[in-house]
C-alpha cells in the first residue's frame, strides 16, 4: 500500500520544482523586428499587430543580399537591442540624395555701432551774443579785480583741463577707428563786448564769432572762435585810444539738460587773444553761462564771467585790476 503512494508524490514534486525554475528565469519582452519582402506582406497591418515593432521594408531583389550581410553581422531574430542594433549597421546607406537649391546669401550689412546711440548730424544756430562790463573799481582799485580774477582763474582751469582730457581721447578714438556717434553743430553769431567806466576807462569788441560742438550723449566740447574790429582806451596807456583788428580762440564745454530737439544746456568757455596793436598784449576771456531752447527752433543764453585786459609789458592776470566782469546776452535761431 505504501509503494503507490511514493510513486504520486514523484511527478508532484518533480512539476513543482519546474514552476519554480521557469518562475526564476530572466524573461523579458523584446520588441518585435521584421524582415520582409514589400509584396507579400502589408507593412501598415504588420504596424497595426505590433506598434512597438520596427518594420524595415526590403524588395525582392534586395533581400537576399540584406539577410546574408545580417547572417554575417551575427543578427539573430529575437536578439533584442543587440540584435536591432546589428540590423541598423547593416542595412544599405541610403543614396544622397541632390542638394536643395539654397538661395544665394545677401552681402551682409556692417555693423551699426551706433545703433543704440544717436546719428551723427548737423545742426546750425545763428544769432546775437552782447556781452557788458564794468571797467569801474571798488575803493581802493582792486577791489572788484580781484572777484573777477578769481572767477576767471577758475573757469579757465576747469575748461583746459576737462577740455584737453577729452581732445586726447577724440583724437585717440579717430586714430583707432571707432566710429564717433553723437551730433555735430555748427553756430554763427554777431558778438559785441563793451566795457566802458567813463571817458578815460572804455573797450570794446564788435566782431564775427564762431562755435563748433561734437556731443555724445549728455556731454559736448568744441572750439570757440571770434575776429572783429577793437577800440580800447585804458588809463595806463594814457590818453591814446587803440584802434584795430581783435582776434579770441580757445576751448570750450557743454553740459545737457535736457533731451529735446533744441537743447537746454549749461557752457563753459575759455577764450584767448589779442589786437593787432602793438602797445596791447593778451586779451580773454571765461565765461559760464545756461542756453535755454525756448521753442524747436528759438534760443535764448544768460553768461557771467571775467576779461582780462593787459598791456604789451604785463602778463595775463599779473594785474588783477585789469581783470572786469561781464554780463552777457545770447539770443539765437537754430536752423
Amino acid at each position: 500500500m505504501a509503494q503507490p503512494k511514493n510513486r504520486n508524490l514523484l511527478p508532484r514534486a518533480f512539476a513543482g520544482l519546474l514552476v519554480v525554475a521557469l518562475a526564476a528565469l530572466p524573461w523579458q519582452p523584446a520588441q518585435a523586428q521584421f524582415l520582409h519582402a514589400a509584396a507579400p506582406v502589408d507593412a501598415q497591418s504588420l504596424r497595426t499587430l505590433h506598434p512597438q515593432a520596427q518594420v524595415i521594408e526590403v524588395s525582392a531583389e534586395d533581400y537576399p543580399a540584406l539577410a546574408q550581410r545580417l547572417r554575417q553581422s551575427g543578427y539573430r531574430p529575437g536578439d533584442g537591442a543587440a540584435g536591432r542594433q546589428l540590423a541598423a549597421n547593416a542595412l544599405p546607406a541610403p543614396a544622397p540624395g541632390p542638394e536643395p537649391d539654397l538661395p544665394p546669401l545677401a552681402d551682409e550689412e556692417p555693423v551699426d555701432d551706433c545703433a543704440r546711440q544717436p546719428r551723427q548730424r548737423t545742426d546750425g544756430q545763428v544769432g546775437i551774443q552782447v556781452n557788458i562790463g564794468n571797467m569801474r573799481h571798488s575803493s581802493g582799485g582792486r577791489g572788484s579785480g580781484n572777484d573777477a580774477a578769481v572767477i576767471f582763474v577758475i573757469v579757465g582751469t576747469v575748461v583746459l583741463v576737462v577740455w584737453t582730457v577729452y581732445a586726447i581721447k577724440y583724437l585717440a578714438d579717430r586714430a583707432r577707428g571707432v566710429p564717433l556717434c553723437g551730433e555735430r553743430a555748427s553756430e554763427w553769431s554777431l558778438s559785441s563786448t563793451s566795457l566802458n567806466a567813463g571817458r578815460s576807462q572804455q573797450a570794446n569788441f564788435n566782431g564775427l564769432r564762431y562755435v563748433g560742438t561734437v556731443s555724445q550723449e549728455a556731454f559736448g566740447f568744441g572750439i570757440g572762435a571770434e575776429i572783429g574790429q577793437s577800440e580800447v582806451l585804458l588809463a595806463e596807456a594814457g590818453t591814446l585810444r587803440l584802434r584795430g583788428l581783435y582776434w579770441l580762440a580757445g576751448p570750450l564745454l557743454r553740459w545737457r539738460l535736457s533731451p529735446a530737439v533744441n537743447p537746454s544746456y549749461f557752457q563753459m568757455e575759455f577764450l584767448a587773444g589779442s589786437t593787432e596793436n602793438n602797445e596791447m598784449g593778451v586779451i580773454a576771456v571765461a565765461k559760464l553761462g545756461f542756453n535755454f531752447g525756448l521753442t524747436d527752433r528759438v534760443r535764448l543764453g544768460l553768461s557771467y564771467g571775467a576779461m582780462n585786459l593787459n598791456l604789451h609789458e604785463q602778463g595775463i592776470i599779473l594785474d588783477r585790476s585789469q581783470t572786469y566782469t561781464l554780463w552777457g546776452l545770447d539770443m539765437g535761431y537754430r536752423f
